[in-house]
This record gives structure tokens, C-alpha cells and sequence, in this order.
């Protein structure tokens, strides 16, 4: 199966996005687009052949819009075969197709057509190579000095640079002509492959995971009772190391249960930083996975928050992805609604692979005393019951930070799966 982006008005051939590949479209000739609001890449798109989805992500200064969804630089969106790409201020619609041929235009082009003033024989001849293409100038010439010669022009005292050349064949003139032209085809290829990266692909024997394209810039989107950042330099990958925040990366200065303001934090394990940048060397994208109530009633200005982690980030040093919940509902952990998101609009359509996965959070359900110097229980079993509904590997901070060796937990007592 393959996907195309087909433009809804007919103005030219549906273009095809290779499966897993980024294709980059815009202003030019490819897409017949000249409007100068549009940027020359103006959107990156990533098909994933596999589940019938895009991945749109706006390059451009304006405005590109998926149905609905209006997207401002940097951001993306999935688009399926029943959304409509606006490429630039809701103008030049797109649609995607997957099928096993290439679809075919059934309205005519509403761009008139270069006319072509050579002979209708001029068609059916057979196509020039890059071999013709550079001898064009040698066989001009050559019949320019043929003509001089059967005029019988007196010769002049000087001889051009490219007279004096052809005057003097050698024998070996024709292997250093190929050589020029395989020099030139060369230089000609690595010059596009440097301008104009259109497309990358992964190799297929390659041990890393797929990984997206990283992200250009700090950025945070807002969908209703979810907000999401994305900081410069993350990646998507179809390995996800999840995490938790409040007493799983940071706990309080002061020590007590709540923070006392927004600068009362610190890293809770010294080993934190350096255990999260082993996971992004090992391909995984890291994400904090988090509920944040006091948004939703008024206790926490979102503005507050988003400068905390983001601080946060920068001690730890590392590119990372935040899911928050500000309120209750779909995306409230330990319903999977962040985790959804987060694999279906939110990793550049790359198909996360949940036996590569994993989640640490604190809220796992551990009794009194669970260790010698732990006498508190735990709050809650959310983080527990969040993994295991997505069905990945789950650790408390203590296990996967310091090793240390699982402790007892107690999940409630009634188990839905079991109905």
C-alpha cells in the first residue's frame, strides 16, 4: 500500500509520501503553489502506511490548518484520509489517499500549460542523458569551426581558450571528456543532496529505533484539559521512557508533602540526570507524564507551572516531552488518555512499540514501612494502574534510579479485567 497528497483542485499529480519518510511541501513548482504567504517549506509530512495517517508539522511562518486543527510554527497534527490539509491561510486544500496505485487527477488543470514550439517528431525522440547534456557545448562549437573552415575565413592571430583545446586531440581525449562529465554529475549530486534534503530515509539495517525529526523550539500546545510541551531538540522514537514528576524527578526543598512556591523543588536523586541522558543515547524518547488538578481549580496558574518544569528541564539538561492533565476526565491518570494522545497525534506518526516501553512513578501503591526509612504509604496506586492499563513495564523511582529490589504493593481489590 501507498500513500498520496492529492490537491483537491487538480492543479497537478498527486505526490507520493514513502512510508515512514519526511516530505517536505511548499511554495514551487511541485505543488504550483506561488503565493508568496506560502513558505517554500511549508510543511513537513510523515505517512504511516500502517494505520492510514499523516503527520503534519507547519514549518512556515503562516498558518497551516488539518480540518480544525489551526497550527501555528512548530506544531502538528494527524491527519487521515477524511481531513483536509490547508497548506496556508485555509487556501490550497489537500487530501491523502492510500491505495496500491497512484491516483489519478480526473479535472483538468486550472493552470494553462507551457506550449512547446518544437516539431511533433521532437516528442517521440529518445530522451537525452547527462552525457548529451554536456557535449552540447563541444558539438556547437565544433560546427562553428567547421562552418569558418568551409567559408575559408582567414585565420585571426588569436585562438580563443576552448579553440586552442580542440585543436590538439590526443588519444585519450575521450576518456578525459567522461571523466569531466562524471566529475561534474558528481558535484552535481552532492550539491542537490546538500541544497534541497526533501526526504530522509532510515536504513534498514540499522539497529536504532525510528526517530522523528527534533523538534526546532520550546513549545506548548493546549487541547482542552491537556497541555503539552515540547522542548527544543526532542525526538520521536517508537521507544518511550515515561516518567512521572512530583516525587519521581523532583520532590521539595523544605521537605514537606506540598511545594511552599514555585522555586521549592529540587532533583530527588542525585543519579536522575545522568540515568535520563543514558536513555536518550539509547534511542528512547523521554516524556513526563503528569496530573496536575490544582490547575483546574484555580490553586496553580498554568504560567506558574510551565516556568517550573521548564526550569526543571534546563537543570536536568536533557530534551524531554510533558503531557499534563489540568483537570479530571479522558486524560487524568490512571485512565490512558495522555499515553493515547501521545501515540496517536503527538510522535510524528511513528508506531510506538510497547514491549520497548516503560513508566516510573511514585504513586504505585506501596503500605507503610515499605522500606526502613520509608514510613508513609503510598498516596495512591495511579502510576501502577496507568502502566499496567497500557500494558508496559512500570518501576517506582527507587527501582530504576538506585536498583534497589521491588517492594510489596497492594492493588485495589477489584480488577475490571477479571469482569
Amino acid at each position: 500500500m501507498k500513500c498520496y497528497v492529492k490537491s483537491t483542485d487538480g492543479k497537478h499529480s498527486p505526490i507520493e509520501l514513502p512510508d515512514g519518510e519526511v516530505v517536505v511541501m511548499g511554495r514551487g513548482p511541485e505543488t504550483c503553489i506561488t503565493d508568496r504567504r506560502c513558505s517554500k517549506k511549508q510543511v513537513e509530512l510523515v505517512a504511516n502506511v500502517e494505520r492510514k495517517v499523516v503527520r503534519v508539522t507547519q514549518m512556515g511562518t503562516n498558518p497551516t490548518s488539518v480540518g480544525e486543527v489551526k497550527l501555528k510554527a512548530g506544531e502538528s497534527t494527524l491527519m487521515s484520509e477524511n481531513d483536509t490539509l490547508y497548506m496556508v491561510n485555509a487556501l490550497y486544500p489537500y487530501t491523502v489517499v492510500f491505495n496500491n496505485e497512484s491516483p489519478r487527477n480526473t479535472e483538468k488543470p486550472k493552470v494553462p500549460h507551457r506550449v512547446s514550439k518544437k516539431p511533433a517528431s521532437a516528442a517521440a525522440s529518445p530522451k537525452k542523458t547527462i552525457t548529451d547534456f554536456f557535449n552540447a557545448e563541444m558539438s556547437e562549437s565544433n560546427k562553428r569551426t567547421q562552418r569558418e573552415e568551409d567559408g575559408k575565413l582567414e585565420p585571426s592571430g588569436k585562438r580563443t581558450k576552448f579553440q586552442a583545446s580542440v585543436s590538439k586531440p590526443s588519444e585519450n581525449s575521450e576518456d578525459s571528456e567522461e571523466e569531466e562529465i562524471s566529475h561534474k554529475l558528481r558535484e552535481l549530486q552532492e550539491r542537490a543532496a546538500k541544497g534541497n534534503p526533501t526526504s530522509t530515509k532510515a536504513t534498514n539495517d540499522s539497529p536504532d529505533p525510528p526517530k522523528g525529526r527534533a523538534c526546532t523550539k520550546d513549545t506548548w500546545e493546549e487541547h482542552g484539559k491537556l497541555l503539552v510541551f515540547n522542548k527544543k531538540g526532542v525526538q520521536s522514537s517508537s521507544k518511550i521512557a515515561g516518567f512521572d514528576i512530583d516525587g519521581t524527578i523532583i520532590t521539595t526543598k523544605s521537605g514537606k508533602v506540598f511545594p511552599t512556591g514555585p522555586d521549592d523543588w529540587r532533583i530527588l536523586y542525585p543519579e536522575i540526570p545522568k540515568k535520563l541522558k543514558a536513555l536518550c543515547a539509547d534511542g528512547y524518547k523521554v516524556v513526563f507524564i503528569t496530573n496536575q488538578m490544582g490547575i483546574s481549580r484555580g490553586k496553580l496558574r498554568p504560567e506558574v507551572f510551565k516556568a517550573k518544569v521548564e526550569a526543571v528541564l534546563d537543570q536536568l539538561g536533557i530534551p524531554v516531552q510533558i503531557f499534563v492533565a489540568t483537570g479530571m476526565g479522558m486524560y487524568r491518570k490512571p485512565v490512558t488518555g495522555m499515553w493515547d494522545y501521545l501515540c496517536e497525534k503527538a510522535n510524528d506518526g511513528i508506531k510506538v512499540k510497547k514491549e520497548d516501553c516503560l513508566y516510573v512513578g511514585d504513586a504505585a501503591g506501596r503500605p507503610a514501612n515499605w522500606a526502613p526509612d520509608r514510613k508513609k504509604k503510598d498516596f495512591s496506586c495511579s502510576d501502577r494502574l496507568f502502566a499496567l492499563n497500557i500494558g508496559i513495564n512500570f518501576y517506582t523511582p527507587e527501582e530504576f534510579f538506585l536498583g534497589w529490589k521491588k517492594a510489596t504493593f497492594q492493588l485495589p481489590p477489584f480488577d475490571p479485567v477479571s469482569v
